[in-house]
This record gives C-alpha cells, sequence and structure tokens, in this order.
C-alpha cells in the first residue's frame, strides 16, 4: 500500500514512510521505499527534502541514491564514500559498477573523475549512455586513466542495454592496455560474448586472461567458463 502512495501521493507518503519505519525500523523493504519516495521528490524538485530523508535510512539502494546527490554536488569524496558503501550490498553487477566509479572518481586525475561522473549521472537519471562519445573522451585522457574509465563505460553501456557499446569499450581496453588490472574481467566478458559462436577463439581468450592476470580475482570464473567452452569445442553441451 505505502508503494502505491509514494507513486500517488508524495508528499502525503512521507509521514506514513516515516510512521513505518519507527514500527519496522529493520524492514529490508524500507531502504527501497526511502529511495522510491526521494526519487518522487526529486522529480517535484523537492531536493532538500530528498536529502534530508536518504539521511535517516541506511541501506545500498539509500546509500547510492546519497552517492548521486553527492556527485551532483561536486561532493566527490563523499560520493565515493556513499558507493563503496552501497557496493557492500548491491547486486554483485550493480556493486562491480558502483565499485569501479568510486575508483574513477578517485585514483585519477580530475579529467576522468569529471567524465566518469558525468557519464554515471546520466545513465542514473536519465537512463542515457553514448558508448562512442564516451570512448573518444576517454581517448583524450591521460594514458593511466583509461583502463580504469573504459571498464566504467562498458558497465555503464550494458545498464543501459547497449551491448555493442559495451563490447567495443572492453575490446578496447584488451586490445590497448592487456596489462592492466581492469584487462581481466574485460577479457572474460568477451570469452562469454563469443562463446557460442566461435569457442575456440573464446578459449584462446579465456587462456590468455588466466596466464596473463593469474592473480585476478576474476580468475576463478575464467577458468569455470574455459571447461565449458573446452565441452563445447568436443561437441558437449555444457
Amino acid at each position: 500500500v505505502l508503494s502505491l502512495e509514494v507513486a500517488r501521493d508524495p508528499r502525503g507518503a512521507g509521514a506514513r514512510l516515516a510512521a513505518f519505519a519507527d514500527e519496522y525500523p529493520a524492514a529490508p523493504e524500507l531502504d527501497e521505499l526511502t529511495v522510491a519516495l526521494a526519487a518522487a521528490y526529486l522529480a517535484q524538485g523537492m531536493r532538500d527534502e530528498a536529502a534530508a530523508l536518504l539521511t535517516r535510512v541506511e541501506g545500498p539502494r539509500s546509500s547510492l541514491e546519497r552517492a548521486y546527490l553527492a556527485l551532483e554536488d561536486g561532493r566527490v569524496d563523499e560520493a565515493a564514500d556513499a558507493l563503496e558503501r552501497a557496493a557492500d550490498g548491491l547486486p554483485a553487477a550493480e556493486a562491480t559498477e558502483a565499485i569501479a566509479l568510486a575508483l574513477a572518481l578517485t585514483q585519477g586525475g580530475p579529467e576522468a573523475a569529471r567524465l566518469a561522473g558525468e557519464a554515471a549521472l546520466g545513465v542514473h537519471r536519465l537512463g542515457t549512455f553514448d558508448a562512442a562519445a564516451f570512448g573518444a573522451e576517454v581517448a583524450a585522457l591521460p594514458e593511466a586513466d583509461r583502463p580504469r574509465s573504459l571498464a566504467l563505460g562498458a558497465a555503464l553501456a550494458e545498464r543501459v542495454g547497449d551491448a555493442e557499446g559495451a563490447t567495443e569499450l572492453r575490446e578496447r581496453l584488451w586490445r590497448d592496455h592487456r596489462d592492466a588490472p581492469e584487462a581481466a574481467a574485460a577479457g572474460l566478458a568477451l570469452a562469454r560474448r563469443l562463446a557460442s559462436r566461435d569457442p575456440a577463439r573464446a578459449a584462446d581468450l579465456l587462456e590468455q586472461v588466466i596466464l596473463g592476470h593469474p592473480e585476478s580475482a576474476v580468475v576463478p570464473s575464467a577458468r569455470r567458463e574455459l571447461r565449458r567452452v573446452r565441452s563445447l569445442l568436443r561437441g558437449g553441451s555444457r
């Protein structure tokens, strides 16, 4: 009922949500309801109310929304901290993207941080991302900032459903920055995309990931994928 009221009457829903939080402070749905109400406030231009609301709840979704509000205000370090807190409770793909954004904001140069922040805000607020334009801007960054930026761009492209754009950015990362830590995950993603139509090439790519990045956290997944691809090459179904 409360979720319907958030959509229909965000001003009136605030009191109901506060009462719900007082009665059920550990309710798992409290985090998402708070974010839904904050989004409704933002849509009505009630930014201060949204920001105040989000400070009352600790959860991955509310932490994520606090990160984007901080990012809009130029509070980069605060945004990165909130992203890292959010990552602890988000599903794996979203957590990876949150960490990638936090790293892009804090471990690169100012232009890399600007590019990452603007792109992530575009995806979060508008659901839009131009992989080609993003890639062109990455080319102008210092070389040390490019692998991290390409990895983030691929994740953002995937979030808006642009599989081709994500693949192009990962191919650039693998081709031009193969020794970078981010290349291992890019190689694994590329191999998975290749596996059904070109298992031999996928197997070769997975072997390069495993041998070239033996300390990477993705190596166990790459080994499992390699076993599956080899079974395809032998004519098996798995």
